[in-house]
């Protein structure tokens, strides 16, 4: 997962709108984000939106990081979807339903 335009999109789908999205995006890809966001013709709140695109990527996300756990957590400064995909779980409350969690746990 090495392209950043892939990481991008990924960690925007990840964190919610109003979140942490500064830290893990540039500012230009939060403004394409935002101007994209502008022209959307979703009638969801962008809150809901926001918590199905994280359902959506979510699970897929987990198992391919659970793989090889001890390899990402070697350097998480350098996996930036892996940082989103834990600030994402903790801010919508999805750990109890989570065997990533557990598995992160055990890593450390």
């Amino acid at each position: 997962m090495s392209d950043k335009c892939y990481q991008s999109f990924t960690i925007a789908c990840l964190l919610p709108p109003n979140g942490p999205k500064n830290t893990l995006l540039t500012k230009e890809d939060h403004e394409a984000f935002n101007c994209l966001s502008a022209m959307s013709t979703s009638k969801k709140d962008p809150v809901v939106r926001a918590q199905e695109l994280f359902k959506v990527v979510q699970k897929p996300l987990e198992i391919f990081f659970e793989e090889k756990m001890s390899y990402y957590l070697q350097n998480i400064k350098e996996q930036p979807i892996l940082r989103a995909l834990c600030v994402s779980i903790c801010h919508y409350g999805a750990a109890k339903e989570s065997d990533f969690v557990d598995e992160f746990a055990r890593h450390l």
